[in-house]
């Protein structure tokens, strides 16, 4: 409840069991590598997190802030992450991401914008105002729902491979991007437009377009 923001601060963090929010500014502000262990970052009038540095996440929520929920670039590791409500992106910024058992919802951008290599892992990225994903790179999807967002489900070139993936009802294409694809258990239905418009080799194994 502070009136500007919460924490600004140069270097590495490490945050456990904590809870920033209600403040007038951003959650936390500044560079370098953090960690967090049962966090709740929400309400908060700006970002929930605005830095560069590679961070790990495990039982963190991220929601309700006015502005990103989180600004970064650098590899990130997210373990059971709620990411929902933000006023702009979900998550925004550049570097190799893995993610596992994390909800990417509602957010009013894309749930996730940013280039490099990223494992997803029983995730459910769904009702974001613009894209699901928007991301250059190689991707790699297991049990992982893109649903009902406002414009492409998921948009960027890279070698891709999907396995129990559901696609359905994005605003615009399903998929977006170029590159190899490798599909298995997939289900593609009820986008606005295209499925998929995708160039490069694909292989299909029991999947509904």
């Amino acid at each position: 409840n502070n009136s500007d923001r919460a924490i600004w601060a140069e270097g590495e963090k490490t945050f456990d069991n904590v809870s920033i929010s209600f403040n007038g500014g951003d959650a936390i502000l500044g560079d370098g590598d953090m960690t967090f262990n049962g966090v709740i970052l929400s309400e908060n009038n700006g970002y929930g997190i605005y830095g560069d540095g590679d961070m790990y996440f495990t039982n963190v929520s991220i929601n309700d802030n006015s502005s990103f929920g989180m600004n970064s670039a650098g590899y990130k590791n997210f373990e059971t992450v709620s990411v929902s409500d933000n006023g702009t992106y979900g998550i925004r910024g550049d570097g190799n991401m893995n993610f596992e058992d994390v909800t990417i919802l509602n957010n009013g951008g894309s749930g996730i914008d940013g280039d490099g290599t990223i494992i997803y892992n029983n995730v459910q990225i769904e009702n974001n105002n613009t894209f699901g994903i928007n991301s250059e790179g190689g991707k790699t999807f297991e049990n992982v729902s893109i649903l009902g967002n406002g414009a492409y489900g998921l948009r960027g070139d890279g070698n891709m491979f999907f396995n129990i993936v559901t696609i359905n009802e994005n605003e615009a294409y399903g998929i977006d991007g170029d590159g190899d694809a490798f599909f298995t258990n997939v289900f593609i239905d009820s986008n606005n437009s295209f499925g998929m418009n995708s160039s490069g080799s694909k292989t299909f194994n029991n999947v509904s377009i």
